[in-house]
């Protein structure tokens, strides 16, 4: 990019700047993905940007204040790096969601876009199909709703190499209390894992597929649908594991 400084006073008089300064835009980072290890330490991932040194990274608990530096919570909430990866230590985030994002920046001090955001709250480790806590009785939905997984498809992969454990987050909202059952179904329409299998009360959900059957087997790559019943509310998504 080539910018030119014009200054202009109130009368329209104009004064230009002779030698135009030029600058690289750098890219925002992609594919940020937030995940829990094992001995539930948490872990953020991203994309590698060219001509860029060090990254920053934000996380907040309301998607208003990311990007609002009047309104972050404090400065110990941002963490930078050379890595494209940063591990929190365990029990370092409260049983809360949390949304992150994180920036590029390059040796000339130019920051880039922000990433996408991810978002975890209360998921612990486990074989898979492992049930979030309740969100805030503040924030119960107002409809039933079955989200896209994330990350789809899954696991991320940069330049073919996979990042991170073989797991996906499912999201789903019940406006009031229902037995609720989510499973994962392959082409053929053969039950390949529950999820869930209970009486639960309006909230918001995270529940996690590791991307085993009920035998604890690693399944093949392909194609998975995931149904979710609710009384009389049913809905379909469809996911992509690719090992």
């Amino acid at each position: 990019w080539r910018v030119r400084i014009v200054a202009e006073d109130w009368a329209g008089n104009q004064q230009r700047q002779n030698s135009p300064a030029c600058f690289k835009v750098l890219p925002a980072p992609k594919l940020l993905a937030i995940k829990m290890n094992s001995d539930s330490t948490i872990t953020a991932v991203w994309s590698k940007v060219a001509n860029s040194d060090h990254y920053y990274i934000e996380y907040v608990d309301s998607l208003q204040f990311l990007g609002n530096p009047a309104l972050r919570i404090s400065p110990e909430n941002h963490r930078i790096t050379t890595d494209t990866s940063y591990t929190w230590p365990k029990d370092y985030f409260g049983n809360k969601r949390y949304y992150f994002h994180v920036a590029a920046i390059s040796p000339t001090h130019h920051e880039s876009g922000w990433s996408n955001v991810d978002s975890l709250k209360g998921l612990f480790p486990g074989h898979g199909g492992v049930i979030s806590e309740v969100e805030d009785n503040l924030q119960v939905p107002s409809t039933f709703r079955l989200c896209q997984n994330y990350p789809n498809p899954f696991p991320v992969r940069l330049s073919d190499q996979r990042i991170g454990s073989v797991e996906t987050i499912i999201e789903y909202h019940l406006p009031s209390t229902h037995r609720v059952t989510i499973r994962i179904f392959n082409t053929l329409g053969q039950v390949v894992r529950t999820l869930v299998d209970e009486q639960k009360e309006a909230g918001i959900y995270l529940v996690r597929w590791d991307g085993r059957n009920e035998s604890g087997q690693d399944v093949a790559s392909g194609i998975y649908f995931y149904v979710m019943n609710a009384g009389n509310y049913r809905a379909i998504k469809k996911a992509l594991l690719l090992r």
